[in-house]
Parts: structure tokens; sequence; C-alpha cells
């Protein structure tokens, strides 16, 4: 995986599933799996590396649908978010719009825990960096952006 930096834009597989999301229709369905199979990931198996980036692309996506968007957001996000309503597009979750908003909340702030645990392939990487408290600093900013109403 190709890495120029911290955000969690600031790699290949990122800006890969950015790309996917253009060209597929089922989008939405797509960014909440991917919340749901980090989630669940029992708390003595390890969190694929790939998988936690993308699973922090999803949130991103979250946060920014709900107003809280990431100073680095692509443009094709931007685009993609225009275009869909990742909130009320997922068939898959039922309940109001405000119930869906607080379980896909629930859900990538539980799966950013699981990144952040030792179990996980992307935070050993990091911790053996000199960027790993500038990394978690963006998790937390996204845990916040994420919780803001």
């Amino acid at each position: 995986m190709g890495v120029w930096g911290v955000g969690s834009f600031d790699n290949d597989t990122a800006l890969d599933l950015v790309e996917e999301l253009m060209e597929v229709d089922r989008g939405a369905t797509i960014l909440v799996s991917t919340l749901q199979a980090t989630a669940a990931v029992p708390i003595d198996e390890l969190v694929d590396s790939d998988d936690a980036v993308e699973t922090l692309v999803a949130a991103e996506y979250l946060a920014a649908a709900k107003g809280s968007a990431a100073d680095d957001l692509p443009e094709q996000a931007h685009q993609w978010l225009e275009e869909n309503d990742l909130i009320a597009g997922d068939s898959f979750i039922g309940g109001s719009l405000k119930e869906k908003e607080k379980w896909l909340t629930g859900l990538a702030l539980k799966a950013i825990e699981k990144i952040q645990s030792v179990n996980s392939e992307l935070n050993q990487q990091w911790e053996e960096t000199d960027d790993y408290d500038e990394w978690l600093a963006t998790l937390d900013d996204l845990k916040a952006r994420l919780t803001r109403s």
C-alpha cells in the first residue's frame, strides 16, 4: 500500500475505494458492509490493514454525510455524496433516518475502536512509525466529527 500521510485518504487503498464507489450502483451497501465487517471482527482476531483503511474511508463518508467532512475529502467523494444518500440509501437498515444515522454512527465508532486496538494490523504498522501519535489524532478527529450533532 502506497502511503504519503496520516489522513484517511492518504494511501492507495483508500483512493481505490473512492474510485470504485464512483463506478458502482450500490455504493452505500459497500460502505455499510465495510463498517459492519470491521465492527464484527472478534476482539482476539487481527483486523486486516486494507480492511481497516477501507473502514476509515467508510467512516469518513458517514461523517461527511452528517455534515462534518474532513478537509481532505476527495472531490470524487464530495460528488458521490451529492448523488447518493448514505444514511437513507441502504435498504437493509430499518427505522427512521435518525435511527439509521444513530446505528451507523455507533457502528463506525465501534469499527474505529477495533482499528485502534492492539489487534489491528494498521495500528501495528503506524505504531512502528514516527507519525503514530499524529495518526491517532486523525482517528480521534474522525470520531469527534462522527459524534457532532
